[in-house]
């Protein structure tokens, strides 16, 4: 069990506390952004905040599960998983299953079921099963034919069916989380860095070639060049934002979330919460991400298992990245994704399958310093004993 010497608290426990800490604050901020577009779309204020409370019972609940199960009986039926995640997301394509919102087919809609986003599911089954080959891979991952070029592959399959969707918020934390466990594993990089100029070369091919991804860039360097048009949204959130200045207009008082912001319950929650709650109140909301990525990636550097490392790596690198990817969004630091703030935005499969996650990390941070001791042999195979309680202790880092 991994411990902070400062708090006493182990890692696991720091992370839980801040994750619902976050999922409370977001259901208060929830509560009020949402509150003018669930009155005109559904005739009550607090819809989304009753279907938002739904999605958190079921989070909680698999939450719970992920930290009880041990993290390694995800290990051999990964490549399974991953495979009934790539079937996912080739059903959002045929008609009568797939459903559109926006301008992406993203999701899967049958009827009497309900709906879901299997690009959200995604993030986290690439991660086991990209997990799963770079242990397998070891010291092969530093060969570019026989080590890194299989672990694209399975990348370059998932972003494929991303981009068309189109999902290009999703296809850039899928190409951020599998850069990050790829160079936790060991890879050169000097492949790595090839990599990158190559797929920095096909994200401004693919820009070129589709004209919103174009406005959406212009309008990022240039808001006010189209400010009723593609700078709008940009326009509306540092409204928000400036408004609510260092101790924001109080809650409930914003004027922005009246239909002037797009999606003021999802991608553009942060802008409500700015306005309302102003700088000295949101400020601690990014704080409580760092406190997660700085424990999960402690929970990675302490782990002693490879594919516990990779797991937590790829996990942390998921949450934080795509929240402070959200909060630039906003600030006009970076173009518009589309991408939800973890724990905070209305969404039930973002918000399932992130609990579900931090279950994972958390479990790891419990059994990841687990050591295998026995009588009869010193090379016990963990993955086939860790159910066997009797030959594992619990292990304390130091």
């Amino acid at each position: 069990m991994i411990k902070n010497r400062s708090t006493g608290l182990s890692d696991h426990h720091v992370i839980a506390i801040s994750v619902f800490a976050l999922s409370v604050l977001g259901l208060v901020i929830l509560s009020s952004a949402s509150a003018i577009i669930a009155h005109k779309n559904f005739g009550s204020n607090d819809f989304y905040f009753w279907r938002q409370l739904g999605h958190l019972s079921i989070g909680l609940i698999l939450w719970i599960i992920a930290y009880n199960v041990p993290y390694l009986v995800y290990k051999k039926p990964s490549p399974y998983i991953y495979g009934a995640s790539i079937l996912a997301l080739f059903l959002v394509f045929i008609p009568g299953i797939g459903a559109d919102y926006g301008t992406s087919a993203s999701w899967i809609d049958i009827p009497f079921l309900p709906s879901i986003q299997p690009a959200e599911y995604s993030k986290l089954t690439m991660i086991l099963y990209l997990a799963f080959l770079c242990e397998r891979k070891k010291d092969q991952i530093k060969d570019l034919m026989n080590g890194l070029m299989p672990l694209v592959m399975v990348v370059a399959l998932t972003v494929v069916l991303l981009i068309l969707q189109p999902d290009y918020g999703t296809t850039l934390i899928i190409c951020f989380i599998a850069f990050s466990i790829i160079f936790i594993a060991g890879a050169e990089r000097l492949h790595l860095l090839g990599g990158f100029i190559m797929g920095a070369l096909m994200a401004i091919i693919v820009a070129s070639n589709k004209q919103y991804i174009y406005n959406r860039f212009t309008a990022f360097l240039d808001p006010f060049a189209d400010s009723l048009g593609t700078g709008y949204h940009i326009i509306q959130s540092l409204i928000a934002v400036g408004s609510g200045g260092f101790w924001g207009k109080g809650f409930g008082n914003s004027r922005q979330k009246f239909e002037y912001i797009p999606e003021a319950q999802g991608d553009s929650i942060f802008a409500i919460a700015s306005e309302e709650l102003g700088f000295i109140r949101v400020v601690p909301l990014v704080l409580i991400f760092l406190v997660i990525a700085w424990h999960g990636f402690r929970i990675a550097q302490k782990t002693d298992d490879k594919y516990g490392k990779y797991l937590a790596t790829g996990i942390t690198s998921w949450l934080t990245f795509q929240a402070f990817i959200n909060v630039m969004v906003v600030l006009a630091m970076f173009p518009t994704t589309g991408i939800t703030l973890p724990f905070i935005s209305y969404g039930g499969s973002s918000l399932i399958v992130s609990f579900y996650a931090v279950g994972i990390l958390m479990n790891i941070s419990k059994f990841g310093g687990v050591i295998v001791r026995t009588n009869e042999s010193r090379s016990i195979n963990p993955e086939k004993s860790f159910m066997n309680k009797s030959l594992y202790q619990k292990h304390r880092w130091r």
